[in-house]
């Protein structure tokens, strides 16, 4: 098996009709598309545990921020597909972007753009910059791509025609201020809804028609919203409606081996200097 990268390895060519026909199903586009369909959502009262297990340091990789803003302390997926993942980690990178752009977050990072012979590589361009919100307005996280790049939106949405041209990305080696992530953690953890059961049902409501679904993904939504919510009661809610999966059980999910297949996608590739 190989993965989405190793055709820009290739010395093929492809009909441009017959990628757009095919773009629309692969799992990054799935994953990109799943992301814009909502926006990320804060947990209520973020536990200081959560914080507590960021690294050391003033600036904290991007992608150790995002694990965190999509999966709470574990920083980890349970019971999620691997499209359903992706678009979670690129759904807290988007609002990571936006609090930046705000003011309420400060970024750094090297600026790059994919290396022309081989674009699963970059080269950079230029020295370690503080990432201003006049330049961040018209980036987002790259979906195809290394889980700390940052690229014009442009090229994701378009990708199937220009998402590996050299100026896809525009960033690589993003980090985050600690400082300013702790502050505005703290402001939009109070500002965040608690859930109520028919919040829980509402939810389970609008993923039952996922094919994926199961009650650990169930579970692991809920308590990204709301991470005081318990999981028992959160599973006994999605056991009565109907959702694959006995309390106690392992829960059935339907496979999903064409995800599989770009796995790799999601990890970081190399970086040329």
């Amino acid at each position: 098996m190989f993965n989405v990268h190793e055709f820009t390895r290739m010395d093929i060519s492809f009909r441009t009709e017959d990628v757009l026909r095919t773009w629309p199903g692969w799992p990054p586009a799935l994953a990109w598309n799943t992301a814009k369909t909502r926006p990320w959502q804060a947990p209520r009262g973020i536990p200081k545990v959560w914080i507590r297990s960021l690294p050391s340091g003033d600036y904290l990789p991007i992608a150790e921020v995002v694990d965190l803003l999509a999966f709470g302390r574990p920083k980890m997926a349970i019971g999620l597909s691997d499209i359903d993942e992706h678009a979670a980690q690129l759904r807290a990178g988007v609002a990571i972007v936006k609090a930046a752009i705000d003011g309420k977050m400060k970024l750094v990072g090297m600026p790059c753009e994919r290396w022309q012979p081989a674009a699963h590589l970059l080269h950079r361009t230029g020295r370690r910059v503080a990432i201003g919100s006049e330049t961040l307005h018209d980036l987002i996280p790259v979906p195809f791509g290394g889980r700390d790049w940052l690229g014009p939106r442009l090229y994701a949405d378009e990708y199937a025609e220009i998402g590996h041209a050299p100026q896809s990305v525009s960033f690589c080696d993003v980090r985050v201020e600690r400082a300013s992530l702790l502050k505005w953690l703290t402001t939009v953890s109070i500002k965040a809804p608690r859930l109520g059961r028919a919040d829980v049902t509402k939810l389970v409501l609008s993923e039952k028609g996922n094919p994926s679904v199961s009650i650990d993904k169930i579970v692991n939504l809920v308590q990204a919203k709301d991470p005081l919510f318990l999981r028992e009661q959160i599973r006994e809610i999605a056991h009565e409606m109907g959702v694959e999966g006995s309390a106690g059980g392992q829960e059935r999910i339907p496979p999903n081996n064409s995800a599989r297949n770009f796995n790799a996608h999601l990890g970081r590739p190399a970086l040329l200097h």
